[in-house]
């Protein structure tokens, strides 16, 4: 998987286990990730201050991703 879209529904679920990932597992947990995007991203507070060292655990290994704000993900009308 390359693209992984988060919506705001799942960021409580996703982002602590995110934020818990050391350098090692940051890879292993989607290898092939190149971008995450999160229906709301905050500049900062929570969800922020997990993506940041996810973010950086996967530059440090070499497989950087690139983390972005998404529009809605609602159901499609």
């Amino acid at each position: 998987m390359e693209s992984l879209y988060v919506s705001k529904n799942l960021k409580l679920l996703v982002s602590p286990t995110l934020e818990e990932l050391t350098r090692e597992h940051a890879t292993a947990v989607f290898p092939k990730l190149h971008t995450l995007y999160m229906e709301v991203l905050q500049p900062y507070g929570f969800g922020r201050e997990a993506m940041d060292p996810f973010g950086t655990a996967r530059w440090l290994s070499d497989r950087p991703v690139a983390i972005h704000q998404s529009p809605a993900l609602g159901p499609a009308s």
